[in-house]
């Protein structure tokens, strides 16, 4: 049986223009979509407004679920595979400088263009605790010492998506959490790879959404 989480977004985040937060994670969003040389979805149209809004939301969710249930701790390492232009990351280290817990940032991008980008343009809006990055491809890096994965489903080959997942379940340390953002087209294979090791899969219920976070024993 599922454990499950239950969080209402209306109460943990106000998405009005104005909100400091989501003034700074618009800033920064605007700014990568602007720079990135791959900002272009398939039929061509740049991400919309609300589509990075979209993705604002729901990791505001997810992290201050994770508060709200105990298990944000000061000094979580913090892994972005296929970091991008790390707003992921940006958008979650707002959140941990308003708990006032700190938190160590990595990320993991094949693109040698986007971290060089990321280091002339970005790093100036991050100031302090900027991430560190390996370059190079996911399947390499070491994963055992990290608290907390995400993932955005960075191949589009799912067979490599199936070994990725298998790589991050037998790699996490005990204790830790993966996030697949894209669950709706890698649930299932995340379902599958979860039954071959100690993982344990958790309900997310926020904003009328279904989300699932997994956890190594």
């Amino acid at each position: 049986m599922e454990a499950t989480f239950k969080i209402n977004m209306v109460d943990v985040y106000d998405i009005q223009l104005g909100n400091h937060f989501n003034t700074l994670v618009n800033k920064y969003s605007n700014i990568a979509q602007t720079l990135n040389p791959d900002n272009f979805i398939e039929n061509q149209t740049k991400f919309s407004h609300s589509y990075i809004e979209g993705n604002q939301r729901r990791y505001y969710g997810i992290v201050e679920l994770l508060w709200n249930s105990g298990l944000i701790k000061d000094n979580m390492s913090i892994m972005d595979l296929g970091c991008g232009l790390c707003s992921t990351l940006y958008n979650i280290k707002l959140q941990f400088k308003n708990y006032k817990i700190n938190a160590n940032f990595y990320g993991v991008e094949h693109n040698e263009e986007l971290l060089k980008i990321f280091a002339k343009y970005l790093t100036p809006i991050w100031g302090e605790n900027i991430p560190k990055f390996a370059l190079g491809d996911i399947m390499d890096c070491d994963l055992s010492n990290y608290d907390f994965i995400l993932s955005y489903k960075p191949f589009q080959d799912m067979s490599k998506l199936n070994d990725m997942y298998n790589k991050v379940f037998n790699e996490m340390k005990s204790g830790s959490i993966f996030y697949e953002y894209n669950q709706k087209d890698c649930g299932g294979i995340l379902d599958n790879v979860m039954s071959n090791h100690k993982v344990e899969k958790r309900l997310m219920l926020f904003g009328g959404e279904r989300q699932y976070l997994y956890f190594k024993k």
